[in-house]
């Protein structure tokens, strides 16, 4: 499991346990219930944190998404994933490291998330230019 993940839904369970006000002994209660686990850190796959996370919310844990942070002139989501989707297609090296160089050379940025929607723009050309090059060498 990865370890970010691991760590995020740890956090999550941690906060969970402080907002229902759980003490040690049904805190680790819920976790044997639910998931067979006597401690957090040993959670193990996505269907232990769901369970577990069921529980919570049956005892009225309620918790928000955090909106994401959509700065004015950034490419769209559907731009990034387009450019994502050409970079596979047309790339002979389709590695994310050969991704990087290709948008510092061409959109003057480290990663494709910091493109405006300028720069999305004509890393998109650039990318559909390759693509038409490589079907027409086929």
């Amino acid at each position: 499991m990865e370890s970010l993940k691991k760590q995020t839904w740890i956090k999550l369970i941690h906060t969970a346990r402080r907002q229902l006000g759980l003490d040690d002994a049904a805190y680790k209660a819920i976790l044997l219930g639910a998931a067979g686990i006597e401690s957090s850190k040993e959670l193990s796959s996505k269907t232990q944190f769901d369970e577990i996370m069921k529980a919570f919310k049956n005892l009225g844990f309620r918790y928000q998404k955090r909106e994401e942070i959509i700065l004015p002139n950034r490419a769209s989501k559907a731009q990034i994933a387009y450019i994502k989707r050409l970079w596979d297609l047309g790339s002979r090296s389709k590695t994310e490291s050969s991704l990087r160089q290709f948008l510092r050379r061409v959109g003057h940025v480290d990663d494709v998330n910091f493109l405006t929607k300028q720069q999305a723009s004509a890393v998109i050309l650039a990318l559909e230019d390759i693509n038409k090059k490589a079907r027409e060498a086929e």
